[in-house]
């Protein structure tokens, strides 16, 4: 419009020859178009700056909550106990969404014909909502395992799937910063996933230690059985019969007496020996030799038998949990070795080689065939199972050499990472 106007004014003017519109309209023209390209480039780079700066804070954003979910899921796993992880559960989640209340709903296993029932186990904060409920009443779904991350407003419900199996639900409610949406679910869901991960974990280890507790009370009533119960029922005998005697032939009756006081006896030597087994405590694996002196030298003492405890090499390396067992399984060996071996002398050691530790305890007393012991290690047996499942929660395995007449060697071997040379010149023999 601008050049049109100015070749109108010089034809106006009195100016009719072509050079004197095509220079003019050349120069304004090529300034023009030059003016138009400067400024679209500079409103082209303004946008793109608006949206790196849009992008580096949304990668901002992004690190952080990626940061924080590394914070989470690691405070998530830290703990074991099912109680905590969930109220964590509910209380991190709640946190994330920035929603004003957080659900963690759990799946309760539906008998035949039973519907499927959620069972709440945790909110933050806490208040009196029911128990118990089903995913149709929630979501209306008819299966919690058909449920899909779900934002609708003021609710955000994502799946908690462990292993493919959707185990329960979080759900989320009445976001201060504005509704949920689709983004919000999907940036969530890695949250759900974690915690997923750490609520099966905890069940799992709540249901590990329950079967530990059943194990352990199955052995307390088969030893109560098979050594207790036996004897004072020996000794009821014994009685009974010396009182229906007692007329008829005093001297019989009085031999009846003493031999239920002689069954007395080994009944309560057999409860001291429970209450000793039971009393060890639990240790850590730094001090496991100690723990082995002190319990060689307690044996020694109740039973009267020459026994002696040596370790060779680096102190043991071992976590809580093998070290308990290993020490469990020198108290197995030691009660077989009062119980059947009828020995003369009893040696406890140790010794670390290269990172491996090997404990053994051995006698020399009557022995047995190992290969005649039944594999349940039930009756009076040595219990064999039950050390090799021992010598298998500490991670090593368990040798046992034994012939009649030839006494004994039982002996756990627990791998471990090499020992650098500079620490294998500080190993001495500790006793």
């Amino acid at each position: 419009f601008f050049l049109g106007l100015m070749n109108l004014g010089i034809w106006l003017s009195g100016q009719t020859e072509p050079v004197a519109f095509l220079f003019p309209t050349f120069g304004y023209g090529t300034f023009m178009a030059f003016t138009y390209a400067f400024v679209r480039l500079s409103i082209q780079q303004a946008g793109a700056r608006r949206e790196a700066d849009r992008l580096a804070a949304d990668l901002a954003r992004q690190r952080d909550y990626m940061a924080r979910l590394v914070e989470i899921t690691a405070t998530l796993t830290r703990d074991l106990d099912l109680a905590t992880v969930l109220e964590q559960v509910a209380a991190e989640g709640r946190a994330l969404a920035h929603a004003a209340q957080a659900h963690v709903w759990l799946r309760d296993e539906a008998g035949d014909g039973e519907r499927e029932q959620l069972r709440l186990a945790a909110v933050v904060p806490p208040h009196d909502a029911a128990l118990v409920s089903t995913a149709d009443e929630l979501w209306g779904v008819d299966s919690i395992a058909r449920l899909a991350p779900e934002a609708s407003g003021a609710r955000l419900v994502l799946p908690l799937i462990s292993k493919g199996i959707t185990i329960g639900a979080l759900e989320l409610n009445q976001s201060s910063v504005g509704p949920f949406t689709g983004e919000d679910a999907r940036l969530l869901q890695p949250f759900a996933d974690a915690a997923a991960v750490a609520i099966e974990n905890a069940r799992l280890y709540e249901q590990s230690r329950i079967s530990a507790t059943l194990s352990e009370r199955n052995r307390l009533a088969r030893e109560l059985h098979d050594t207790i119960a036996q004897g004072l029922t020996a000794v009821t005998m014994q009685l009974e019969a010396a009182q229906r005697g007692f007329e008829r032939d005093p001297a019989r009756a009085r031999a009846r007496i003493a031999r239920a006081h002689e069954l007395a006896r080994e009944s309560l030597e057999d409860v001291r020996r429970s209450v000793w087994t039971l009393a060890a405590p639990l240790i850590d694996g730094r001090a496991l030799s100690g723990a082995l002196e002190d319990l060689t030298g307690r044996f020694a003492a109740r039973t009267g038998l020459p026994t002696a405890y040596a370790h060779s090499g680096l102190p043991p390396q071992l976590g809580h949990a093998a070290a308990t067992q290993v020490l469990r399984i020198v108290q197995e060996a030691l009660q077989n070795v009062e119980k059947h071996a009828q020995a003369s002398a009893v040696d406890v050691g140790s010794e670390t080689d290269d990172g491996e530790l090997r404990v053994w305890v051995r006698d020399d007393g009557v022995g047995f065939a190992p290969e005649a012991v039944p594999a349940s290690g039930a009756g009076n047996g040595f219990g064999l199972l039950s050390l090799r499942e021992r010598a298998r929660l500490a991670g090593g395995t368990l040798q046992v050499e034994s012939a009649p007449g030839a006494g004994t060697l039982v002996a756990i071997t627990i791998p471990g990472p090499p020992i650098n040379a500079a620490n294998r010149d500080t190993a001495g023999a500790v006793k």
